[in-house]
Formats: C-alpha cells, structure tokens, sequence
C-alpha cells in the first residue's frame, strides 16, 4: 500500500463486517423452534447461539411478570414430529420495546435450560424449561399474525407429554376444576383437574393404588399468574377476579369459565411450560371461576346429626398460647387463630370436643419440661365466653358450662411432643366417670387420652356410660426409615400402624375402668394421618370397630387436601355396642376446601395489605383439616333423645317398619339387616321392659 507521500508498506486490518439483523423473506435462515427443542426434556442445542423467528403467543415482560415472551414457529413451518415443542421462552430483561401477542419477532440468543424445582402432588419435582437468553438482537418483523393455539387435554397418556407443548400457545377445552388452592395466596397459583381428586390410599383396594397415583400424576395442570410476585409481595391475587379475599375466597370444586345459566365452558387459553415442579398454563384471556362449591352453612350439619348428644373431634392446628413457636407467632396472629377456633366449635354446639394439636409445654418446645393447660383452658374461656355472647369480652375468667380434663396431673405420660390432644365437654351435659388414662408408646405418635362419661341427667344415667378416645398418629411428614416407610401409605406408616395395634388392646383391657365393663361403648375419634385404606385403619376395623365416616358417607368424604388431592385422615371409629347408639356422622367442610392464606398463622408470608384482606371473623379456615361431628345417644331404645323410652319411641318404631336407613333413623335396625321389620319392634320392646323395670 502506497500512502500520499509515496511511500510503501504492508500491514494487516482487522475487519468485522456485521450483516444486518433482518427479517426473513424469500429464504429461511432462522433456526426452527422445534429444532432447538428437540423431542427430550432437554434442547439438543444448549449454550449455542441461535436466530430464531416467530409469533409472539403470550408477553409477559414487565418485571414483576416473567421479564419475557413466548415465541411460536409460524404454523407453515412446523415439523411432522408431535413430540417436538414448537414454541421457546425467550428470557429478555429490560428489554427497550415491549412486543405484543401476533407481533413476529426475530431473536438472536443462547440456548438454556432454566432449572427450578417445586412440590407436585405433595413431592418435590425438577423441572426445566427451555429459553432463549442473553439476547444479542430482536426485531419486530410485522404484527397481527394469526398462529394456532394447540389444544391440550388431561389426563395426558404419559407422565410428560405436555413436554411437547412447552412454550406453545394452548387451549384447554374441557371443563376444569380446582382440585388444589393451597398455594393461591403465596405464589397466584391453582392445580386444576377434570374433576377433584382423591388420594390412592383412601380406598381400601390396593390393588388400585399404582394405577391411582399414575392417573392422578398424569391430570394436574396448574393454573398461574405469569409473575415473579410470591408470599408478601404478592396482593392482590389475579384469581379470583377481583382478587382473593376473607369474603371473596376460592374453594376447592370452583370449575374454571362455567357458566351456571349456559352450562357452557369457555375455552381456558394461554401459554403451556414447566416451572417450579408441574406443567402449568400462563393464561392470555381472563380466567373466570364458577363456585360449585359454596361455603357450607352450619345448620344442615347439625340437623343431619340430630340427637341427645354430639361429639366433634377437630385439628386445631397447633394452638399455642405461647408465641412464636409452632403455633401463632404474634398476638394479633393468636387472636385471629383463636378467634376462627372459637367460631367453629362454638358453632358445632357439641358436649364433647376430642381435639388435636394443642400446646403440650408451657415454653411450646417439644420435650420442653413443664407441662401447661394454658392452651386448653385459653379454648374453653373462649367456648364460655361466646355462649355468654362474647368470645373477646365476658367476665374473667368466664363462667359457663365448658370445661376440660386436666392430664397435667398424669406427667410423663403426655408424651414428649410439643402438642397434644385433649378433651373438653359440657358440664351440664356430661359428667366423667373415674380419671382420664393415657396411652403413651414414647415415640413420635402422641399419647392417647381417653375418658369415661356418663349422661348429667335422664333415667339410669349411671348405666349409659362411654368412653371417648381422641388420638393423634405420627405424621407423613419426614421418614421414620428401618422398613416403617411405605411408597404408598407414606413416612412412618410403619409407626402408625404399631400405635394402632397397641391402642386396640389398650382399649380392649379398661384402662378407665369405664362400669360397663364388656358391655362398654367406646368412640374413636382424632387426627390419625392415615386415610381409609391404610394399614393402620384397617387394623381397628379387622378388631371389631367400624368406620362410621366410610359406612355412613362413602366414598366421597374428605376432610383435609394434601397435594391438591382429596382424603381423610380424621376419623371416628366405634366398637358394636356405640355403633348402634350412633344417629348420624356428618363433615363440615368449613376449612380443607378453603385456600391455606386464609388462615390466621403464617402472617410473615403476608403483606400488611393482605394480613388485613384474609381474616375474618368467622369458622372458615379456622384448620386446614374439617371438623367431624357424631350424633349419638348413650341409651338404646331412646328413638327420640328426650332420655327415656317409652310410648313415643314405640310409635316413631312402628311408623317405621318396612322402610330401611337412611330413610328412617338407623338406630332402629336393631338386628342390623338393613330393613326395619317386626324382629327389630320385638328387639325394641325388650330394652323397653328392661328399661322400665
């Protein structure tokens, strides 16, 4: 090279020419969406950089959204292979230009697997989901471009089929319904199915088990917000419309865009990936929610158990006086807490509450020394001042017919764990018979309380003796390990189904010495976190107790949702001679359907908005397990509960005779053949003479 003086020499020049970033025309030079998916969980292309070309299908850009969009391949360039995923996440923060649903976009960016992980019907699952990230270049190419929206149903025939939607634009055309809402108020997120779903093992089929967990793995979708907002951050919720509230809750049965007075389901839309542990749809159209499911007044409850008595067995989801243990961690949390307990009970009306998860140490640790009733007594103050007319102010302390056996005095024998159960009855109702007894087997299952009682008033009193047993078994929730976990029945079902062995001989010897003596009456109630099918029910039934929430509600009954799946792991089982003294069983549903935010605890997860929004005054979500509730008389005979048998039983009987429960009361099927005939009269008329003499 010459320059302009003449003079010579040779360098080099490092040159870069940059081919401008254009939209593709007559030629395609993008790399296929399907392409970069592949048809793995996983992109054949990761870390390479890559162009892609498509119609924006769902933008979610903002930075309390998902700081991106979704891109699809245009509809004339997609592959034959049904197993390749047409559409990519494109990861673009503080991007300059928003871009709109129809836009076509052209990307440059490298190809990654975003990994998060989050529970999936109550395990822990990995998930991926393939993106585009540190974007180089993008160009809007044009707007308004129609693309198809793929439609995908549950269950699906694999356990990862919607893989292959990952990224795509969807409609979800069948009827949906919430099956799960335990996560709505903490991350806007909602598990959806064709219908609710119930846990395997409360069937006692087990030859149903394997193919129950597959099926159900195979119909959950969840529905969310397309937001990185989570726990206190998060108010309002997008769902319901108008946001979740005390009053404006979302319970379990809710059907997705059902129209009650069309019967007619508008098409769910949005964008399919896989984050935090499940498949999940981002929705691009307002999502509206029919309420199949309404919250349950309590009278209907109780007039299905009407009878002389009643007995409630509840969770009261670690009631503690103390704060900031595992109960409520600040007073206004314990006074919300306290509060919704108080409206439940107070609205069952029972004479004899067996309950679970009251504090057991007076510094709420486990194995914390000093025994407390405090927790207890804190229940019935408030049991005695809402029949005064005031659960928050009445004389101090109140007076009034509540009150609690004290298992203080027995030590040791309340067991090591921070909670406990208990008994609290109605003293103008009942009265115990002799002490309480516990059974306590010195491992992680808690110590059962049973004590006998005897009605305050009626003939023969002394001769209607029961004994109420209220039991709490070791949870599911971490392994116990050495054989005692079961890939089905869960953590420790080893250890619950010793406690149950244990506790039906431990029935079987007395322990309260309850007078009746082999003719005795025993209830079985409480928290066993075992479902029907499990080993450690089964055991009471195959030892002479029957389940009365399988014999008297069937299948369909839950009281509690664990990883958006129906069950109960609350009971009631009684032996022969309470069995027949037994009107009714009934659920009230004022706590498993409602969503967990609705609670009082857990406030530090909770805006100051929302901590306000959520509580109300009322029963519901006072748990997260329902109340059962048993009605029953002490004295077989008594047709009508005024505590004698006499004339007006008689003709209540023969008013009866050729009908069959539940059309008529089965407490008259004396000899158990499912038909009320002249047998069960003559039956009658012998406990009436016996009675009379």
């Amino acid at each position: 090279m010459i320059d302009d003086q003449a003079r010579s020499g040779a360098f080099t020049i490092a040159l870069e020419v940059l081919v401008p970033f254009v939209c593709e025309t007559d030629t395609k030079t993008s790399t296929p969406i399907h392409a970069i998916q592949g048809s793995g969980l996983s992109s054949p292309l990761a870390n390479q950089v890559v162009e892609v070309e498509g119609i924006v299908v769902g933008s979610f850009q903002s930075s309390s959204q998902l700081n991106g969009f979704y891109l699809q391949e245009p509809d004339a360039t997609w592959d034959a292979d049904a197993s390749t995923s047409e559409g990519i996440f494109v990861f673009d923060p503080g991007a300059p230009v928003a871009v709109t649903i129809g836009d076509r976009v052209r990307v440059k960016g490298t190809v990654n697997e975003f990994s998060s992980s989050g529970s999936f019907l109550g395990v822990t699952r990995a998930s991926t989901v393939t993106e585009l990230q540190t974007v180089q270049n993008r160009v809007v190419c044009s707007a308004g471009n129609s693309f198809t929206r793929t439609v995908v149903t549950v269950p699906t025939a694999g356990p990862n089929d919607l893989e292959a939607y990952e990224g795509m634009a969807v409609s979800i055309e069948q009827p949906l319904t919430v099956t799960g809402n335990f996560s709505l108020g903490t991350f806007d997120q909602l598990d959806l199915a064709p219908s609710v779903l119930f846990t395997p093992t409360s069937s006692s089929d087990r030859t149903t088990w394997a193919s129950q967990t597959s099926l159900i793995a195979r119909s959950v979708i969840a529905l969310d917000d397309a937001s990185t907002l989570a726990n206190a951050n998060l108010f309002p919720t997008i769902f319901p419309p108008g946001g979740l509230s005390a009053s404006n809750t979302l319970r379990v049965g809710a059907i997705v865009n059902y129209d009650p007075n069309t019967n007619w389901n508008t098409p769910l839309v949005g964008v399919l990936d896989d984050r935090f542990g499940e498949y999940r749809i981002q929705p691009t159209a307002p999502v509206t929610f029919s309420e199949a499911n309404p919250r349950p007044e309590v009278a209907p409850v109780l007039s299905a158990v009407d009878a002389r008595f009643r007995a409630v067995s509840a969770n009261v989801l670690n009631f503690f006086t103390t704060l900031g243990r595992r109960g409520a961690a600040t007073q206004s949390e314990f006074d919300h807490q306290k509060i919704k307990i108080i409206e439940e009970l107070g609205s069952l009306d029972a004479d004899v509450y067996g309950l679970s998860e009251v504090q057991n140490f007076a510094n709420g640790n486990t194995n914390g020394g000093t025994y407390t009733s405090a927790a207890v007594q804190s229940l019935v103050d408030g049991l005695n001042c809402r029949k005064a007319g005031d659960v928050t102010a009445c004389e101090f302390p109140p007076s009034g017919p509540y009150a609690f056996i004290d298992t203080v005095p027995l030590g040791t024998a309340n067991g090591t764990d921070a909670i406990r159960s208990v008994i609290v009855y109605r003293t103008d109702r009942l009265t115990p018979v002799g002490p309480p007894a516990i059974y306590n087997q010195n491992d992680t299952n808690r110590p059962t309380l049973a004590q006998t009682f005897q009605p305050v008033s009626g003939a023969k009193a002394a001769q209607q003796t029961f004994t109420f047993v209220v039991n709490h078994f070791r949870s599911k929730g971490s392994a116990c390990g050495g054989g005692l976990d079961d890939v089905f029945q869960g953590n420790c079902n080893g250890l619950r189904l010793l406690m149950a062995q244990n506790v039906v001989a431990w029935l079987a010897g007395n322990p309260t010495n309850d007078p009746a003596g082999a003719n005795r009456r025993i209830m079985v109630v409480g928290d066993f976190n075992a479902y029907f099918g499990e080993d450690p029910i089964q055991f009471f039934l195959s030892h002479g107790f029957a389940n009365l929430i399988n014999a008297l509600l069937g299948p369909g009954a839950y009281s509690f949702n664990f990883g958006s799946q129906r069950g109960y792991l609350d009971h009631a089982m009684v032996n022969a001679p309470m069995n027949a003294l037994v009107r009714n069983l009934a659920e009230w549903h004022n706590n498993s359907d409602e969503p967990s935010s609705l609670e009082a605890l857990d406030s530090s997860d909770k805006s100051a908005q929302a901590q306000i929004a959520y509580f109300g005054a009322d029963p519901w979500a006072a748990s997260d397990h329902d109340p059962i509730v048993i009605g029953f008389n002490t004295l077989a005979g008594d047709l009508n509960d005024d505590g004698v048998i006499d004339a007006n039983d008689q003709r209540l009987l023969a008013g009866a005779i050729g009908k069959r429960p539940p059309a008529v009361d089965r407490r008259m099927d004396f000899d158990g053949d499912g038909l009320i005939t002249l047998n069960d009269y003559r039956l009658w008329t012998a406990l009436y003479r016996a009675f009379i003499q």
